[in-house]
């Protein structure tokens, strides 16, 4: 059991997350926002790629896959193995210290927007 300790987040969602629970192969952040709660449900996979499953209102919302190429992480949809990122940027990045997060809407088949980004960052970054 994780004690909870909400930081807030802000852009295309505004709200607060948490560490919910975490042990040696899995982690579950959670969340409340404008858009809808939910929860980021993080499991090492046996390929050693972390496993990503974003649920809003109880619903999968998307799965991604993370990788660690630099300091900032990228992460791609499940069954990317079809994607080539355009400019050579990935579907997904969430910063080094985790202060920021963007995916790329089309990529995740998310509905798009102007940006064709959905981006959230902490409050207080």
């Amino acid at each position: 059991m994780c004690a909870r300790f909400a930081v807030d987040f802000k852009e295309s969602a505004s709200g607060q997350a948490w560490l919910a629970h975490h042990d040696d192969n899995n982690a579950r952040i959670s969340f409340t926002s404008d858009k809808g709660d939910g929860h980021v449900q993080l499991s090492t996979h046996e390929s050693h790629w972390v496993k990503i499953d974003v649920f809003v209102s109880g619903t999968l919302i998307f799965r991604a896959w993370a990788d660690e190429p630099y300091e900032e992480k990228h992460f791609w949809p499940d069954g990317a193995d079809d994607i080539v990122p355009p400019n050579g940027d990935p579907p997904g990045r969430i910063s080094k210290r985790g202060s920021w997060l963007q995916i790329r809407r089309a990529d995740f088949s998310l509905p798009t927007t102007e940006t064709g980004y959905w981006d959230i960052e902490l409050a207080d970054a």
